[in-house]
């Protein structure tokens, strides 16, 4: 991660002009819109070492509610991990239920929740000075609508997609925020290899590959950039523990086929990620209104993960 005044500097970037000075990233996702429950069911990551895209934290979360020995976290975005500890600052207080979700809904103001619950007191140092140059700086609605997009999963559903966000498993939690840990790795998904310094159980790349047209925008040929990114993922598997697995992608609307997009090809997909190589686990959607109405869906709205599992005894060269 960069200086804290490299970070400052992003920031106020992005409030201004809405995206990062290289483009490589634009809002921060207050909360993740994936059905990131149905998905983990899939594994047993209790006692596991895991490495996970850090985005809106919730993963994280859930994955340390699922018993994960530690979880370390990776982005391109170095504002996410502040909010990690926003977050965790949140949980660490005595904010309701109730109110942590009005808090990530907009329905409270930033700086009000901020300045009831004492969330000051619990952040860690770099983050603390981080927001409290922020909101010192802007108006809250100006930081809400600028650094973050709105969630995309409608408040009363919410439980049903993020484990830690049933309203049981909350306060369940709270109760262990304290061994809630991460360490942090600011960076892409092209470089994130060269970055890795130990070993993991289990990898979670989110919906990065439904980017490829933008992570290899210099590759013209669809195929090719997914064979680039099968080859990215063999790559990283030098770095799984026998018997590992890495979710290669959480893949929304399995069944739309969309030829601009090399991931939603699904012949293309089916030829590079084929089953005799890679695992499907297929759940249920988040609905998402907006993406079944563009598309005309209106069933077989199921979501999936792509996953490569390391074959016992594989070299770890």
């Amino acid at each position: 991660m960069g200086s804290l005044s490299s970070d400052i500097e992003f920031c106020q970037y992005l409030i201004k002009y809405g995206q990062s000075q290289n483009s490589d990233f634009k809002k921060i996702y207050p909360l993740c819109n994936e059905n990131i429950n149905a998905c983990l069911d899939n594994f047993n990551i209790e006692g596991k070492n895991c490495l996970s895209v850090l985005s809106s934290s919730d993963q994280i979360f859930d994955m340390y509610l699922r018993g994960a020995k530690s979880v370390d976290a990776f982005d391109v975005n170095p504002l996410t991990k502040h909010f990690f500890y926003l977050k965790r600052s949140l949980l660490s207080s005595n904010i309701s239920y109730e109110d942590y979700l009005s808090f990530l809904y907009g329905d409270n103001k930033f700086k009000e929740s901020m300045l009831n619950q004492k969330i000051y007191n619990n952040l860690n140092g770099k983050s603390r000075i981080f927001w409290l140059y922020i909101f010192s700086k802007y108006h809250e609605e100006t930081i809400r609508e600028k650094m973050f997009y709105y969630p995309s999963i409608k408040k009363d559903e919410i439980n049903k997609y993020i484990g830690y966000l049933n309203k049981d498993k909350f306060y369940k939690l709270k109760k262990n925020i304290k061994n809630v840990k991460i360490t942090f790795i600011n960076s892409d998904i092209k470089n994130l290899t060269y970055k890795l310094e130990k070993n993991y159980d289990f990898i979670y790349l989110s919906n990065i590959f439904e980017y490829l047209n933008e992570i290899y925008f210099s590759i013209d040929n669809q195929i090719e950039k997914l064979e680039a990114f099968k080859n990215l993922i063999i790559n990283m598997s030098k770095n799984l523990n026998e018997n590992g697995k890495i979710v290669v992608g959480y893949l929304f609307t399995i069944l739309l086929n969309d030829n601009r997009n090399p991931i939603k090809n699904t012949e293309l997909r089916n030829k590079v990620f084929s089953e005799k190589e890679f695992e499907y686990h297929i759940f249920n959607s988040v609905d998402h209104d907006i993406i079944y109405k563009k598309y005309g869906l209106t069933e077989y709205k199921s979501d999936a993960c792509i996953v490569y599992k390391k074959k016992k005894g594989l070299s770890q060269n």
